[in-house]
């Protein structure tokens, strides 16, 4: 696990770019990379220069029709959760580059360029770093603690419980069976089993 700063999208650390090639799905369209997907958000659905940027191969020929007119009032108010959508897909839907992902540890995420966006990423030393921001939270999100052991499990673990009780409900993430087994011993009834793939869902857990 790589725990150093990244402060550039670039050469083996190019898939935290979003010209990333990598298939993104944004109202049940599929587009080339995140960057083709953003821009193309910024215009309503079927509008004539969506098309286009979804049939457009080069991520940099995307950006530029993304700057197109037409783009949709309040677009400023929604691009950040756009994008937030958009980079969550990229990794949460590809365990190769979910895996590259965690990878990167805890370090920081920064993107830094030369084109001068200080929105995105950091130019010259300044910038906000909102993709980098928005990498890290994607990163955070990939894992879970073991209920069991606090130990820190990959996002599709090898045993999760979802169990309710009266007007309670959760979900318990176990890292093994050793720590799956420790945390049946504390219940006393077990009732609607089901076990689906490495999924083990459970349903009215009552503490012993």
């Amino acid at each position: 696990m790589n725990t150093v700063d990244i402060t550039e999208f670039k050469g083996r650390n190019r898939f935290l770019s979003n010209f990333y090639a990598v298939n993104v799905m944004w109202e049940g369209e599929e587009y080339f990379s995140v960057e083709h997907a953003y821009q193309a958000a910024k215009y309503l659905y079927g509008s004539v220069i969506r098309s286009k940027i979804r049939a457009e191969v080069d991520p940099r020929k995307a950006k530029r029709l993304g700057r197109s007119p037409g783009i949709q009032k309040g677009w400023d108010n929604l691009k950040l959760s756009v994008m937030e959508t958009l980079v969550s897909r990229k990794f949460f839907d590809n365990p190769g580059l979910r895996n590259l992902l965690l990878n990167t540890g805890t370090g920081l995420l920064q993107e830094g360029n030369w084109w001068g966006d200080r929105f995105w990423g950091v130019y010259k030393g300044e910038g906000e770093n909102h993709l980098g921001k928005i990498l890290m939270k994607v990163r955070g999100k990939l894992t879970q603690t073991c209920s069991t052991c606090t130990r820190e499990v990959p996002l599709d673990p090898p045993k999760m419980a979802i169990f309710s009780k009266g007007e309670k409900s959760g979900e318990l993430v176990f890292c093994s069976d050793e720590c799956w087994n420790l945390a049946a011993d504390s219940f006393r009834s077990i009732s609607k089993i089901q076990i689906r793939q490495r999924h083990v869902l459970l349903g009215g857990l009552e503490d012993r």
